[in-house]
């Protein structure tokens, strides 16, 4: 993918930058000749009611070809991250989801949605985006250089 055309995701949050959030902006800037462009604002000040946040919501995720779902926010944030997928749903944006560090196998059933749910790992997860964003598939090979000294 070129810098001229990059992916549009859009990272669930409620309203701040967990950890989670940015590591996820980690994973993706290991990966060489990956681009993309994040269409969530968690910093943007946040609306004093329910229904302007949805607003602003929505108009942060109608940018985005794909939705990562954190589900280490679960617990913390059901209610607006529950938001957040019914509306990738509502719009048809396919949902990868990133289980919690350390968490069970079951997950709450409005992340039952995902095209896919991933462990953290960053070449999964880009591989992942390239899959459901627009559907490129095939083999991922990675370069290694070796330094011989």
């Amino acid at each position: 993918m070129s810098q001229e055309n990059p992916y549009r995701i859009f990272v669930t949050h409620d309203w701040a930058e967990d950890d989670d959030y940015l590591r996820v902006f980690e994973y993706l800037e290991e990966s060489k000749r990956f681009f993309y462009r994040n269409t969530a604002n968690p910093g943007a000040t946040r609306p004093p009611n329910a229904d302007g946040e949805r607003d602003v919501l929505r108009a942060q995720m109608s940018q985005c070809e794909i939705v990562i779902a954190l589900g280490g926010q679960f617990p913390r944030h059901a209610l607006t991250v529950d938001f957040q997928l019914m509306f990738a749903q509502v719009i048809k944006k396919p949902i990868i989801v990133l289980r919690a560090f350390g968490a069970p196998n079951s997950l709450p059933k409005s992340l039952s949605a995902a095209a896919e749910i991933l462990d953290w790992d960053a070449r999964a997860l880009v591989a992942a985006i390239r899959r459901h964003a627009r559907g490129e598939g095939g083999a991922a090979w990675d370069t290694v250089e070796f330094k011989l000294e």
